[in-house]
């Protein structure tokens, strides 16, 4: 049974960090948008958003592209699963700890899901040797990863996926990375210019393994299936809104099995108001690259009394406590009003580890005072 990580009690007394998305709420323009257009729930939205390909074409900077590479989805979840049934493939990888509905997607789908644990003495990065190994052993149809990953908040190398990608293309396997979390990355090295596009041509050919500046969709290679999600950045979960990118024949495939209508006539009108949005990013990043540094301040005070927190690149937060679970310090930290996600459920973490989002400098205060009490008791 599906089980959400987030807070559900008195939510009005309780400050939930266990869900990363962005704490501002939908873009002012979002919300005028849905209010303006609620007659049109007479109507039928599209079908599988063909019309609105060519926004987010327009709009990401995705001009390269043939909107035949795009499918919108109802939130990136629903493309996890649709990718899993749709090729249903014999035999998948996954690179864990990460998001758990991976591997329930391709289980359902009746896919033997294999793992390949990252190691927490390493900060959880891929031992490119060791996997290149892993995959040339076992040739799985499909390697699932997430970057920047959830819930280490680590951020895996372009040019390391792009070779990963060129190695299975020799046994026309297919990457799939999971990018929901890549608009919260702050350092320009690792996301790159964004006036780049993704998955260049569908016509280029050969090893193209590109910049380490340049987004993945402008690699040209063709077995790679990137996904990414609007809910978490403009903070839209109720509506759910996500996209994928992937060569035109592997889209129209999902697509032939994609249910009609999965897409809102609301969630269509956000993404039209989305499109248009640039005060709302640049206002977020000025906002994650402050509560970041402020956190990042206070972590080495916390590290000395025996906090363990992993660099992250984006807008939350893997830690522990050595010696005490991670239930009871949630347990502990919900007696100060505040709520942390517990990640014994994730494969490779244990009972000690808890990630924990971001939010506003009052709340996040909040958070470094309790975890400096619990600390210091």
């Amino acid at each position: 049974m599906n089980k959400h990580g987030g807070y559900l009690g008195n939510k009005e007394q309780v400050i939930d960090f266990s869900v990363n998305i962005s704490p501002f709420g939908p873009p002012e323009s979002v919300k005028q948008g849905i209010m303006e257009s609620l007659e049109a729930i007479e109507k039928y939205p599209s079908i599988d958003g063909e019309d609105y390909r060519y926004l987010l074409q327009k709009a990401f900077s995705l001009d390269k592209l043939d909107p035949r590479q795009l499918i919108i989805g109802n939130g990136a979840m629903e493309l996890i699963y649709l990718f899993a049934r749709s090729l249903k493939p014999k035999r998948v990888l996954l690179v864990q700890p990460t998001f758990n509905e991976y591997q329930r997607a391709f289980e359902l789908a009746g896919t033997k899901v294999e793992y390949f644990i990252l190691e927490e003495s390493s900060g959880f990065s891929i031992p490119e040797d060791q996997l290149m190994k892993k995959l040339e052993n076992l040739k799985p149809e499909a390697l699932l990863l997430c970057s920047p990953n959830n819930p280490t908040g680590v951020y895996y190398e372009k040019k390391l996926l792009q070779r990963i990608a060129h190695v299975m293309s020799t046994w026309e396997g297919i990457l799939f990375v999971d990018e929901s979390f890549e608009e919260f990355v702050l350092d320009e090295d690792l996301y790159g210019n964004e006036e780049s596009t993704l998955f260049s041509a569908e016509d280029s050919s050969g090893d193209n393994t590109g910049s380490e500046t340049a987004p993945l969709y402008n690699t040209g290679i063709m077995n790679m299936f990137i996904l990414r999600s609007l809910t978490k950045f403009y903070g839209i979960p109720g509506l759910r809104l996500g996209y994928g990118i992937g060569h035109s024949s592997l889209i129209e495939k999902l697509l032939e099995h994609k249910e009609p209508w999965t897409v809102n006539t609301f969630a269509f009108k956000a993404l039209e108001k989305i499109v248009f949005e640039k005060e709302y990013p640049r206002h977020l990043t000025e906002w994650l690259k402050e509560e970041k540094n402020y956190l990042e301040k206070h972590f080495q005070e916390l590290r000395n009394l025996g906090l363990i927190i992993y660099p992250s690149s984006v807008n939350f937060y893997l830690g522990k406590i050595p010696g005490i679970s991670a239930k009871l310090l949630q347990e502990k930290l919900l007696e100060a009003g505040i709520y942390i996600r517990t990640c014994e459920d994730f494969h490779g973490l244990d009972h000690e580890h808890f990630r924990f989002a971001l939010r506003m400098r009052k709340d996040n205060e909040k958070l470094i005072q309790a975890l400096e009490k619990l600390l210091t008791d």
